[in-house]
């Protein structure tokens, strides 16, 4: 269901809301399996001053996902998340600022985060102030200026009314939440091969958005400390010596983008990695109901 703009009037929707969570999936399109190829989750939690304005900090966190023996679904959530970015709202305006921070070697977060836009500065995000006919000339976030909006409508989307753009080349952007790739993500959608898509938004706790989360971060260095993963670093061979009481379910090796590059189902005491590319990995030691993760160096 949707209505011309101006047919309905409803109060601005601000993206910068306590508690907010995004999940989005990051897919091979030309495929068709039951989860995306690696998915991840951004959520608001807290306040910060930069440059004396007020913002929400924006914490990113990878997602995954683990069907026990009675075919139930949990979510797989680390303790650990990253501080992405900040937004905020000017709502009088009805734009949205934000600032997306660079890592540690001065590059972004994400490899799809506004390719256009400069980093650790304040951009205007996206501007819910444009109507059919106006260009999306402001935008750093998008590639031509002369971007033309082509429908302006209100849609009931996640649950409320919420103002809607849609322009040439896939561009979309939806009052409150984003675009429909994410939220620090290229807003233009690929029409094959690897696409971003919100697959999910809500306001609450993790067990109110995503239902039934295993974390997989343990707090207990103890506990964490059982499962021993030597050399480290290593050329080839990594041994994985398990004193848990629990069974090792499946091996996964990680690229720091999120991109799986080795996957074991069966004999756990060892992995080889000799045929990779030297780097920083994540190796993800599934048990039978908590995931460890260990941080892996090829030489």
């Amino acid at each position: 269901t949707q209505l011309n703009a101006q047919d309905t009037e409803h109060e601005y929707i601000p993206m910068a809301v306590e508690g907010a969570q995004w999940l989005i999936s990051l897919d091979d399109i030309s495929t068709y399996d039951e989860y995306a190829d690696y998915t991840y989750n951004y959520s608001i939690e807290g306040d910060t001053l930069i440059n004396a304005i007020n913002y929400k900090k924006v914490y990113w966190r990878p997602v995954g996902h683990y069907t026990n023996s009675d075919d139930v679904h949990y979510y797989l959530l680390p303790n650990h998340k990253l501080l992405f970015g900040v937004i905020r709202d000017d709502i009088d305006a009805k734009q949205v600022y934000g600032i997306v921070f660079s890592n540690e070697d001065g590059y972004a977060q994400c490899e799809d985060c506004f390719p256009f836009c400069p980093l650790d500065e304040e951009i205007l995000m996206f501007d819910f102030s444009l109507i059919e006919g106006d260009n999306f000339g402001e935008l750093c976030s998008v590639e031509y200026e002369e971007e033309e909006i082509m429908q302006a409508i209100d849609q009931f989307l996640y649950g409320t009314w919420r103002f809607t753009q849609a322009a040439l080349n896939s561009v979309t952007t939806i009052e409150g939440i984003g675009s429909e790739n994410g939220l620090f993500e290229s807003i233009y959608a690929e029409v094959s091969g690897w696409h971003h898509n919100v697959d999910g938004y809500c306001v609450g706790t993790d067990n109110e958005c995503f239902g039934t989360c295993i974390y997989t971060g343990l707090k207990d260095e103890k506990l964490q400390n059982t499962i021993q993963v030597y050399p480290n670093p290593t050329q080839n061979l990594i041994t994985i010596n398990n004193d848990l009481d629990k069974n090792i379910i499946s091996l996964k090796l990680f690229d720091v983008l999120g991109k799986q590059v080795c996957n074991k189902t069966a004999d756990f005491s060892q992995i080889n990695i000799e045929n990779i590319e030297s780097g920083v990995y994540i190796l993800q030691i599934q048990l039978e109901d908590v995931l460890i993760s260990k941080q892996i160096i090829k030489q």
